[in-house]
């Protein structure tokens, strides 16, 4: 393990994967049929919600040390964007998927993502020390799907 490596570098990718899963998730709202469209959005809930527990799990322990307050906003956005996820989630299952809520869904999470790449992302990046970057990028677990 390069412990000198941009410990951001794999998180940022993984929001960029994010965002893809979201966009292909999104259009098969309005394209695809009910299995495609229960199938692309399983797939970005899955992800998603794997990249949120190891944010929660690696990075906020960490980053409550030395903001606490930053640490308590992340996790309350996160809580916010399960609620979200669940609820676009729901009226996909009841075969009546809210396309309006989705894409609003899909700008929250895109501004979620830009927030956390400019505080927690930029704290990590700085103030973690070759130990703990270590210890992140070897427990970052590695996306379920291709």
């Amino acid at each position: 393990m390069d412990v000198g490596a941009r410990v951001t570098d794999p998180l940022v990718r993984e929001h960029a994967r994010l965002e893809s899963l979201l966009d292909r998730a999104v259009a098969a709202l309005g394209e695809g049929d009910e299995r495609e469209r229960a199938r692309a959005w399983g797939e970005l809930e899955s992800e998603l919600l794997a990249h949120m527990d190891a944010e929660e799990r690696l990075l906020l322990p960490l980053f409550h040390r030395v903001s606490p307050r930053g640490a308590a906003i992340v996790g309350q956005e996160h809580r916010h964007i399960r609620a979200r996820l669940a609820e676009v989630g729901a009226s996909i299952a009841a075969g009546r998927p809210d396309r309006a809520l989705a894409r609003a869904f899909a700008a929250e999470l895109r501004a979620h993502a830009r927030s956390e790449e400019r505080l927690l992302y930029r704290w990590a990046e700085v103030d973690l020390g070759p130990a703990e970057r270590e210890s992140v990028l070897v427990a970052w677990p590695l996306p379920r799907h291709g």
